[in-house]
């Protein structure tokens, strides 16, 4: 009897032992986290004049870094249009690099800023262009005339439409996705119960909000703290642009959004397709995959808000912030 009371006293020390250290393992001291890959041949750079740098969206052989400039008075967002400097072989060592065309369109509206915080710039060859703006929470999206604004440089003949996205949670960020059917998917930051929402681009269209009938077409749970939105329409993923703790780091969630909408129901978890959690302590904004495969991540820092890599997976390792670097 002593020995079976030993044995079982020895287990249950081991067992909770066993707690203890899973415990210390998911849980990092002093905010940091586990990673689980990097950026190989990186390099970073400088989009400038953008205030606070809140994501980038490519269109017609153009990306458009678009931002929060609030050291502007008054402050407002702005959009900068770029060509990519890239190399013809898919596999050369020359770092495609970004040049600004001078065409810029200031958020303002005869004058008065309009747009304050730009969160997600989309277009569809149906439904037009689509941007959100995200201000304490409250989301806004608007249907611009694209052509107008890059032509006027600002919004005052571009608003088409302006929509209350009271279906959010914690601000928008819209992107159009192409599957049978389009629609236009936006997310929560936060991680309050945060969700990826797909709404009818037809019935978007004449609303002037979200909560109104048939806008809203499905809703699923999603990972915290989304940023943004990415549309890789060859493996027909939706990139949820995440940091991983409020205000901090590089996480990329892939959703098989087909596999999703198939199969999905209320009591079934979210198809994951893969989950990147990157090694930088400081806040991502925006993501795109560029033609040579090559991975574009931006930041919301003025100096040094792009940088562009080709992502490698690893084994979990803790990404510490007295570090905070950003390749491997």
């Amino acid at each position: 009897m002593r020995i079976f009371l030993i044995t079982c006293w020895s287990l249950l020390a081991l067992f909770v032992l066993l707690i203890r250290s899973t415990s210390a393992c998911q849980l990092p001291p002093d905010h940091n986290w586990y990673a689980n890959a990097v950026l190989e041949e990186a390099h970073t750079e400088t989009i400038q004049n953008i205030g606070y740098c809140q994501g980038v969206s490519s269109h017609n052989n153009f990306y458009y870094f678009y931002g929060d400039d609030k050291l502007h008075e008054p402050r407002m967002g702005i959009i900068r249009e770029c060509e990519l400097i890239a190399p013809e072989n898919r596999l050369s060592s020359v770092m495609p690099r970004f040049k600004e065309t001078g065409r810029v369109i200031k958020l303002t509206q005869h004058n008065k800023p309009l747009i304050l915080h730009p969160t997600g710039l989309t277009w569809d060859e149906t439904h037009g262009c689509y941007l959100g703006d995200t201000v304490n929470k409250v989301a806004t999206i608007y249907k611009l005339d694209w052509e107008q604004a890059l032509k006027d440089g600002n919004l005052d003949q571009a608003i088409l439409q302006t929509i209350k996205d009271n279906a959010a949670i914690n601000g928008c960020r819209p992107c159009f996705v192409q599957l049978d059917k389009t629609f236009l998917a936006t997310a929560d930051y936060g991680n309050a119960t945060p969700r990826l929402r797909l709404y009818d681009p037809a019935k978007l269209s004449v609303a002037k909000e979200t909560l109104e009938p048939g806008v809203l077409v499905k809703q699923f749970p999603i990972g915290s703290f989304n940023q943004n939105l990415s549309w890789d329409n060859e493996q027909k993923h939706i990139i949820c642009i995440q940091n991983v703790i409020e205000g901090r780091g590089w996480q990329l969630e892939y959703l098989d959004l087909k596999q999703m909408l198939d199969g999905w129901d209320s009591t079934s978890a979210v198809v994951k397709h893969q989950r990147l959690t990157f090694p930088p302590h400081d806040e991502l904004e925006g993501f795109c995959i560029l033609p040579d495969g090559r991975q574009l991540f931006c930041t919301s820092s003025i100096k040094e808000n792009v940088t562009i890599g080709k992502p490698l997976i690893r084994k979990p390792f803790i990404s510490d912030v007295k570090t905070d670097f950003k390749v491997r």
